[in-house]
Parts: C-alpha cells; structure tokens; sequence
C-alpha cells in the first residue's frame, strides 16, 4: 500500500506540475492560445487573465498539498495543521472565487457552466465541513472529507485527460464533449466515493 500511495503522489506531481506551468504561461497571454479560439473578446475583460493564473497557481499547490497530507497522513506533526491552513486559505480565497468567476466563461455550453458552478460551491462547502469536523476533533470524518476535496481538486487533471482522450480517440470536439468530460472529471468519483462510505457504514463489522 505504501508504494501505491508513493506512484500515486508522484503522478499527481507530474500531471500537476503540467498544469501549474500552463498556469504561468497565463501570465502572457497574446490571444492566439487555442482555449482562446474565437473568444479572444475575454481578453477585454479585466478580470478574466488574473483569474486564469490565480485559479490554475492555487488550484496546483492546494492539490500538492492535499495529496501530500490524505495519502501520507503527517497528523503526528505541526507541518500537517499548517500545510492543510495554507490550502484552506488558497482554496477559500483564490481558487474557489477564482472558479467560479471562469464558470461564466467556461466552454460547454450553460450545462457545463452550470458544473463549473456547482463545482465550485461544492468544494467550498467540502473545505467548510472538514474545518468544522477537525475543529470539533471529528478526525476519521475530516479525513473523509480531506479525501473528497481530493477527488475534487484532481478533476484539474482529470479533466484534461478526458479531452485529451476524447479529442485523440474519438475526434470528438465541441460543447458536448466539453461538458461530457467536465461531468466525468469529478461527479462519477464523489459518487462512488460516497457509496463506497455509505457501504463501510452499513456493514455489519461497523455496527
């Protein structure tokens, strides 16, 4: 178990590495950037560069961070509780208002600004009840919740995997593929996650 936990840090590492530096290159945006193709008029708003480098920097290093303290679970030290206030304060503060202002603008058509949307308070109110779980000294239930935000900040990653595949397999594009895979990237495994919570607690060894 430990040398899955080990594969899995460091492929989230990799991919997330790839992320956090298309998150820079948002820093000089010219307008002839694919994702740009046939919006350049969003580059009128003043908002919407900074939000895309805000929201890709802290989503990057609050998943570091996330999936440094769920697999490795570092409770026994100091660095645990500062590292999850560093995350708690970029994903209440720059990654979850930053989402969702780019919800408006997101590809997909209303139904995938709809999940941007969702995605967004959904993962405020994640970080909210895993705050009060460790304040109220809930430990296995913060960490139940420390697990989900992880499921959620991978959608980042998961996300552009299924385009990437969609796009590559199927030769599929537009709106519907956008929001296929904006589905894809998180709703099936919070899910799953939840049944398989829903399943532990329900087995006659818990009760």
């Amino acid at each position: 178990m430990p040398l899955v936990k080990t594969v899995l840090f460091i492929l989230i590492c990799i991919l997330n590495a790839g992320i956090f530096r298309v998150a820079t290159s948002y820093m000089q945006v010219d307008g002839d950037e694919a994702f740009l193709m046939d919006r350049k008029v969003l580059l009128t708003n003043p908002l919407f560069q900074p939000s895309l480098v805000l929201h890709g920097i802290s989503s990057s290093i609050s998943l570091l961070i996330v999936s440094l303290l769920v697999l490795y679970r570092l409770e026994k030290y100091l660095m645990h509780r500062t590292l999850g206030k560093i995350a708690l304060f970029l994903i209440l503060f720059f990654t979850v208002p930053s989402g969702l202002f780019l919800s408006f603008y997101a590809e997909g058509g209303s139904p995938g600004k709809f999940l941007f949307v969702i995605l967004s308070f959904y993962t405020a109110w994640v970080v909210g009840q895993g705050y009060q779980a460790i304040r109220q000294k809930r430990i296995h239930e913060h960490r139940l919740w420390m697990i989900e935000l992880l499921i959620l900040l991978c959608s980042s990653i998961t996300l552009r995997l299924y385009i990437v595949f969609f796009v590559m397999v199927f030769e599929w594009y537009g709106n519907t593929m956008y929001f296929t895979a904006t589905l894809l990237s998180w709703i099936p495994g919070i899910v799953l996650f939840k049944f398989i919570i829903w399943k532990k607690r329900k087995s006659p060894n818990n009760l």
